[in-house]
């Protein structure tokens, strides 16, 4: 079959066969076949309560940054590991405090970024995988992080490079509220 007569099949196609192909072509880079791809499936409309945006977007920016929690809470632990190891203070012990102060800037934004929506942070966050050690990452992260200026001085010392991009909670409250707002928007369209 010639791939014009292919492309004729596309709106035949379950939603379990186009999913893999849209997601082939744009791991290759050929958008314009993941667009014929998309364009072509059949449409379907949905009802559901007004806050659906809302609650389907909190839970995906929820996930995304538990997910980047849990992996700064692996960076973290991993520097400490590393750095008993050395017989004397060197770079893991000098990248500790580093990780502690994201994972304290990371964990602190998402309170932000909850307090913003009227949301308890805790109460969704419990439910995910790792929750208690989070939790537990963030109380010995309090407790032993740099100050933002130190990592900014560690960084721009360790890299030679004077733009790094410094950590905030405001920062990074912010990146999360604009996400949400974006996907909001776009399920709202």
């Amino acid at each position: 079959m010639n791939a014009t007569a292919l492309t004729k099949q596309y709106g035949k196609l379950t939603p379990l066969e186009r999913l893999p192909l849209i997601l082939a072509a744009s791991f290759r880079g050929d958008e314009a076949e993941s667009e014929r791809l998309t364009q072509s499936a059949p449409r379907v409309y949905y009802k559901a309560p007004h806050h659906s945006a809302v609650g389907l977007t909190f839970r995906e920016v929820a996930h995304w940054h538990h997910q980047e929690l849990l992996a700064t809470a692996v960076g973290f632990w991993g520097a400490y590991g590393f750095s008993l190891s050395e017989k004397r203070p060197g770079h893991f012990s000098k990248l500790f405090p580093l990780h502690a102060c994201k994972f304290k800037v990371l964990w602190e934004a998402w309170r932000e970024f909850c307090r913003t929506l009227s949301i308890d942070p805790d109460r969704y966050s419990e439910m995910l995988p790792g929750w208690h050690a989070l939790r537990s990452t963030a109380e010995v992260a309090e407790l032993v992080a740099a100050a933002p200026d130190e990592v900014e001085r560690l960084m721009q010392h360790e890299t030679d490079n004077a733009t790094i991009h410094r950590f905030s909670v405001e920062h990074e409250a912010r990146a999360l509220r604009d996400f949400f707002d974006t996907q909001v928007a776009y399920w709202q369209k």
